[in-house]
């Protein structure tokens, strides 16, 4: 049975991450939450912040998001951004924020992301008091990839096996239809 590329492995590596830096994988909650380290709005909808203006195209300016929390309250916000939204991510951040959230970036850059690894940068954005963010090993990285480019591999094939069947059904339905 092939795993799906949103597999065991990325949530593995998500707890891990969570772990080394004292957090738990939560429920989700937005920059406004996250800014004021509430839990929740109280029933009221959260104030979404559009990057647009940036040249982004996710709210929040986080692709793929992941959430952390410690004790129901919001620690840190990981998006695993494509080259097309870091840069819009940076600048929202610093420029609607100033200073009351703040992005933390791993030093080896794409190839930290357990999301797609390689492919999209994983920032972690946080309260200014937080001061370090801690990111897997290069090991656990390695690791990650290896999973990753292996399940989206068997799962290419099993998608070319299904479609290869289906088209020899077909031909074979038309092929009777013909007699």
């Amino acid at each position: 049975m092939v795993t799906h590329i949103m597999g065991q492995n990325q949530i593995e590596a998500r707890a891990h991450f969570a772990s080394l830096n004292g957090w738990k994988v939560g429920k989700s909650f937005d920059l406004i939450l996250l800014m004021n380290n509430k839990a929740h709005d109280g029933g009221v909808r959260g104030c979404r912040i559009e990057f647009e203006q940036f040249g982004g195209y996710h709210t929040d300016g986080c692709d793929h998001a992941e959430y952390f929390r410690i004790g129901g309250k919001p620690m840190a916000i990981v998006g695993h951004n494509y080259p097309g939204q870091i840069e819009a991510t940076r600048k929202g951040i610093a420029e609607i924020f100033k200073g009351r959230l703040k992005l933390h970036e791993p030093e080896a850059g794409m190839g930290v992301s357990w999301y797609y690894p390689f492919g999209a940068l994983p920032m972690c954005i946080t309260r200014p008091d937080i001061e370090h963010v801690r990111w897997p090993s290069y090991g656990d990285c390695a690791r990650y990839a290896l999973t990753y480019h292996e399940n989206a591999r068997a799962e290419r094939e099993a998608s070319e096996f299904w479609i290869r069947q289906r088209k020899e059904r077909q031909l074979v339905a038309d092929i009777e239809a013909l007699m």
